[in-house]
């Protein structure tokens, strides 16, 4: 089951960015940024219920795979992560109007 919701994000994820190849965002970046959410949005989650191995299996393999997606843009400064973030969330809303 928690590899199923890992590869749900990936795909939709992977969806979004593929359905959208004219825009000359870094999609990798976007990538970054949308698994960053995820995990973000999974460890929040703990604070409201029990956590469970799978929970904890589930937060392991998202932050593993973010660590692996992330680790070119580690150096990055604040200011340029959060200017494409940006553009990152245009490119979604732009392909969900699609």
């Amino acid at each position: 089951m928690k590899s199923l919701k890992i590869c749900t994000i990936v795909l939709t994820i992977n969806t979004i960015f593929s359905s959208c190849s004219n825009y000359s965002i870094d999609h990798n970046l976007c990538e970054c940024v949308a698994v960053s959410d995820s995990l973000n949005h999974l460890s929040a989650s703990f604070f409201n219920r029990t956590v469970t191995e799978e929970g904890r299996d589930s937060l392991s393999q998202l932050t593993a795979y973010r660590d692996e997606i992330c680790a070119e843009y580690v150096t990055m400064p604040a200011a340029s992560l959060q200017e494409a973030a940006l553009d990152c969330e245009k490119l979604h809303f732009d392909a969900m109007k699609k």
